[in-house]
């Protein structure tokens, strides 16, 4: 099983401890909370000598193809322009739309220290070297200036660094495969952090104050559904061309339906109607001994219950279930693999547009 699909499931099976629990969430929280912290330890176990390593060997690798000056030309112009831009979206729209101030609003003053410019040079360049390999681990510059330099002058003698550089290279092969496995076991902890974070937001206090910001995000979000339902009719056809969807066009799509509706709310029912999905891959993939359902179908199912909640997501899964099985009815080929995402996108496009007499037939039927 692939790890964003693990993942999925923990922040699934957290979204709903914390939905179980959300009435009276402080013992929970008081839980959990320790255990954030021995996850987040674990995560951190093995990451900065995987970063040191495979930056070292990155820094030289780029040397000896040529590409160090454009790589990093091409980064920062990409960091760049993505600020800019970014920074004139959110100018446009306060603009346009004018809202209100925001009053803020502190219950006890905290003093945040930020370290000076001497300070962040000094921690950077301490007065010996392999004192940086015995920090605490909050400040990673001193670590990756250190691989930097390193990955820099591993040319100067190619005869002379050459067990260096072998060396590097398998402890970075190594860290890697450690952190591999660090990786599966930090689905566990997907689920400790998706249930503190759902507690943590609701009880955030004065939302209300939030409202015209909430709206000017709503309008901002058209743009971001056009985007949504283009990138649904591309993954459409290349279904039905390919049988299979790219992840970098399907997680993308995901990611614009989540910034399309950013509620706490959109989030679970996402969260709640992708883990549906692919427990029911699981069992189904279990029970028949091959692989049932498609992961990019997971994906889907997550949009559809960003756009729609849960009742209205289930009727339209329900809907492409039904116009997907009136086609393979009517084609009756034998073992033709039917794909499966243009029905549930049929199924998507028909419930947002007439959500309105979908919403009034689930009234009459279930009250």
């Amino acid at each position: 099983m692939k790890i964003w699909i693990k993942y999925l499931t923990g922040m699934f099976l957290g979204t709903v401890i914390a939905l179980i629990f959300s009435n009276n969430y402080q013992p929970a929280l008081k839980i959990l909370s320790p255990a954030a912290e021995v996850f987040i330890n674990i995560g951190r176990y093995c990451f900065y000598p995987l970063i040191f390593f495979s930056l070292t060997i990155a820094v030289h690798e780029l040397l000896n193809n040529r590409h160090f000056l454009s790589i990093h030309w091409k980064s920062i112009s990409a960091l760049v322009i993505s600020t800019f831009a970014l920074t004139a979206v959110g100018i446009i729209s306060t603009l346009l739309f004018s809202p209100d101030r925001i009053p803020i609003l502190l219950e006890k003053k905290e003093t945040l220290k930020l370290l000076t410019l001497k300070e962040h040079l000094m921690e950077t360049f301490p007065a010996n070297l392999f004192s940086v390999f015995n920090s605490g681990g909050d400040f990673i510059l001193p670590v990756v200036f250190l691989a930097f330099l390193i990955g820099l002058n591993l040319n100067y003698d190619k005869s002379a660094t050459k067990p260096v550089i072998q060396l590097f290279d398998s402890l970075n092969r190594i860290f890697y495969h450690i952190n591999s496995f660090i990786l599966e076991i930090m689905a566990l902890g997907i689920i400790v952090f998706s249930a503190i974070m759902v507690f943590r937001i609701s009880s955030i206090e004065h939302i209300a104050l939030y409202k015209q910001l909430f709206i000017i995000l709503l309008i901002d979000s058209v743009f971001l559904i056009a985007l949504v339902f283009s990138n649904l009719l591309a993954l459409c056809l290349i279904d039905l061309r390919f049988k299979a969807v790219p992840d970098k066009l399907s997680l993308p799509t995901l990611l614009l339906a989540f910034a399309s509706f950013p509620y706490m709310d959109s989030f679970q029912n996402a969260l709640i109607l992708a883990g549906g999905f692919a427990l029911l891959r699981i069992t189904v993939s279990f029970f028949t001994q091959k692989e049932a359902m498609g992961e990019a179908d997971i994906i889907i199912a997550s949009i559809i219950g960003s756009f729609l909640g849960l009742k209205l997501g289930a009727l339209a899964i329900y809907i492409a279930a039904v116009i997907a099985l009136l086609v393979f009815v009517v084609l009756r080929k034998k073992d033709y693999e039917l794909p499966f995402i243009p029905f549930l996108s049929a199924g998507l496009v028909l419930v947002y547009v007439f959500d309105g007499y979908f919403s009034s037939l689930l009234e009459q039927l279930y009250g």
